[in-house]
């Protein structure tokens, strides 16, 4: 069988999108870019024209990933930005994550789970990371109505600890639901006691 010919930066994205599915599935001991290459039908030479090594390639897996996500977030929050914009963005955390659950995996269930720290009530996280950009763009709506920072990290710890927990719960079969996943998501969120600030 001849090698797959791929137009001018379509590799790129196919060798990334397989990485993906292979670091979850094999975890990154047994991922190589050569089992990638042979996956995508090309040369074991390849993927070095678009990444120096194994290494170099998982961190632009993960930037990939993240940046994605969080352009989806950015996204939404453009859309609402008014009084629904942490309901929304709520939702689409789920919703996305549901429908990406090869990214879920990778970010936060594999060998290089993407962190986020909390010293002195703040948050430190790799930039890009999708919980980095819920935290900003919430931020933002929280900072008038919540004056006082680390109350108003705990709130946003909240909401992200609802929409990430219940995406979890779902994608690891925990809790079985074939419904809406979205209004599942804002049943929960408006539940929550500071509903008015949603």
């Amino acid at each position: 069988m001849g090698k797959t010919n791929y137009h001018h930066g379509a590799l790129r994205e196919a060798l990334i999108e397989t990485g993906i599915q292979m670091v979850v599935e094999e975890g990154i001991e047994n991922f190589s870019l050569r089992k990638v290459a042979a996956k995508c039908n090309v040369s074991h030479t390849a993927p070095y024209k678009h990444f120096k090594n194994k290494e170099a390639f998982i961190d632009e897996i993960m930037a990939y990933v993240m940046k994605d996500f969080s352009d989806e977030i950015l996204r939404v929050a453009r859309e609402y930005p008014n009084e629904f914009c942490i309901l929304e963005i709520g939702k689409r955390y789920v919703t996305y994550m549901l429908e990406h659950k090869d990214y879920f995996q990778l970010l936060f269930s594999g060998d290089r789970k993407a962190v986020v720290t909390i010293e002195d009530g703040k948050f430190i996280y790799e930039k890009g990371h999708p919980f980095g950009t819920f935290a900003e763009v919430t931020t933002q709506f929280l900072k008038d109505m919540v004056v006082d920072e680390k109350k108003r990290n705990h709130i946003i710890l909240h909401c992200w600890s609802i929409v990430h927990g219940l995406a979890h719960l779902i994608i690891s079969g925990i809790v079985q639901y074939n419904g809406d996943a979205s209004q599942l998501t804002e049943l929960i969120l408006r539940s929550m006691e500071f509903e008015d600030k949603i």
